[in-house]
C-alpha cells in the first residue's frame, strides 16, 4: 500500500464480522447485520473506495468511510461510557477505511482518551503529514485544511484532554509524567470584568 497508512493503522488487520446484536453503536440502521466488506479482496489501488465502488455497494456492507461515530464520541463523550468508547474504537478502527481526511484527527482524540497512545500518535502523524507527505497524491490541488486543523484537535483534545461540557472547560491529559506529548501548556484568557 502507499504511504497513506501509518504503521499500526493499516487496513490489513480486519475483524471477521460484527455479529447482529454486537454491543457497539451501529454506524447506520442495520449496520451490524450487514456482511463485512471484503478487505482482503480490495487492492491498494482501489482506495479510496468511494472512487471505485458505487455507494449502494458499500452502504450494504460493514465498511465505514469516515469516523462519524468516533466523532460523536469525541464531541458528546458524556453520552458514551468509557469502556464502550474503547470497544467502539477497536471495532470501528478495523472497519474504517478513512476515505476522508477528517477521520484520523478524531480517532487520535479517542485513542488518546482511552489510553492507546501509540495508536493515537499514528493517527496524529497521519493527519499532520497528510499534505507534507502527499498521502492522497492530490496536494497539488490544495491543502486538506480539515487535516491541518485536525492536527491541533488531536494534540489539544486528544493528548491534552481539553473538553468543553455544559460551558465548563476541563483538561484530563492523556500523557502524564515524562512523556513530551503531555507537556502541552494551554493559556486561557481571564474572564471579563463585570
Amino acid at each position: 500500500m502507499t504511504g497513506r497508512w501509518p504503521p499500526g493503522v493499516m487496513p490489513a488487520k480486519r475483524c471477521s464480522s460484527l455479529r447482529p446484536g454486537a454491543r457497539v453503536h451501529p454506524q447506520a440502521e442495520g449496520f451490524t447485520s450487514h456482511e463485512v466488506w471484503n478487505f482482503a479482496g480490495t487492492s491498494a489501488d482501489q482506495y479510496p473506495l468511494l472512487l471505485h465502488f458505487p455507494t449502494s455497494t458499500s452502504i450494504a456492507q460493514q465498511v465505514v468511510k469516515q469516523a462519524d461515530l468516533v466523532l460523536a464520541m469525541h464531541l458528546r463523550g458524556d453520552a458514551f461510557h468509557r469502556r464502550g468508547e474503547e470497544s467502539e474504537l477497536h471495532v470501528l478502527r478495523d472497519l474504517t477505511v478513512r476515505d476522508s481526511s477528517l477521520s484520523a484527527s478524531t480517532q487520535a482524540v479517542i485513542a488518546a482518551e482511552v489510553g492507546h497512545l501509540g495508536l493515537a500518535r499514528d493517527y496524529l502523524a497521519e493527519t499532520a503529514l497528510m499534505d507534507l507527505d502527499d498521502f492522497e497524491h492530490n496536494t497539488r490541488d490544495g491543502l486538506h485544511l480539515a487535516a491541518l486543523a485536525g492536527t491541533w484537535i488531536a494534540l489539544v483534545s486528544g493528548f491534552a484532554g481539553l473538553r468543553e461540557r455544559a460551558g465548563t472547560v476541563a483538561s484530563l491529559p492523556a500523557c502524564r509524567g515524562n512523556d513530551p506529548a503531555g507537556n502541552l501548556a494551554l493559556a486561557t484568557p481571564a474572564p471579563p470584568a463585570h
